[in-house]
């Protein structure tokens, strides 16, 4: 099977333009997504008979990123023409679209919604709840390293402490910043 990221030899010229005709249908998903999403939230309980200020209802995050997706989806489909791209740049975007990588990043959600946060497998295995700064960290710690591991491959790199402590460091980052964000912004108190 031919490398997808190999370049082209020099002096054959620019590669032959191909046109992307993929982004209609992914701007027409993540319409209907963020369509879904508004609605759930729209569903949920404002808690106003809590006294809950309508900031600090758990509909509203959901329902904003619901519309963003709306609009950013109908932008993506809306356009008259699709983009030219080189015959390198498909190439690098069906690589990036793999089976295989949409597996992994399913399997890190998932294992982080059932093992990591809350009640998860590792609350009934341990008997105790990791924090959620310490779950998010782990968790995006891991995809980075994981969803690296193809173009460290393909550049011959392996798997040093300078790529895991960058890992490391951004993980930990994002992990604080989430649990900073939903306990003081929206109030949430998270396990």
């Amino acid at each position: 099977m031919p490398d997808p990221l190999q370049q082209a030899s020099p002096g054959a010229g620019p590669p032959p333009a191909c046109v992307d005709r993929t982004d209609r249908w992914e701007g027409l998903s993540w319409v209907l997504l963020g369509a879904l999403i508004l609605g759930m939230s729209l569903s949920m309980d404002r808690l106003e008979n809590q006294g809950v200020a309508f900031y600090g209802a758990p509909g509203l995050l959901p329902g904003l990123l619901g519309i963003v997706m709306i609009l950013f989806g109908s932008t993506v489909a809306a356009r008259r023409a699709p983009i030219p791209v080189s015959a390198e740049e498909a190439a690098l975007r069906r690589y990036h679209l793999q089976p295989g990588r949409l597996a992994a990043v399913l399997g890190l959600c998932l294992t982080y919604s059932f093992v990591l946060v809350g009640r998860g497998l590792f609350y009934w295995v341990f008997g105790f709840s990791l924090p959620f700064w310490l779950a998010s960290s782990l968790f995006v710690t891991t995809a980075i390293l994981v969803l690296q591991h193809p173009q460290r491959k393909e550049a011959g790199r392996k798997l040093d402490a300078r790529a895991i402590g960058f890992a490391l460091l951004i993980g930990c980052c994002a992990g604080v910043a989430a649990t900073l964000v939903f306990e003081r912004f929206f109030l949430v108190h998270l396990p």
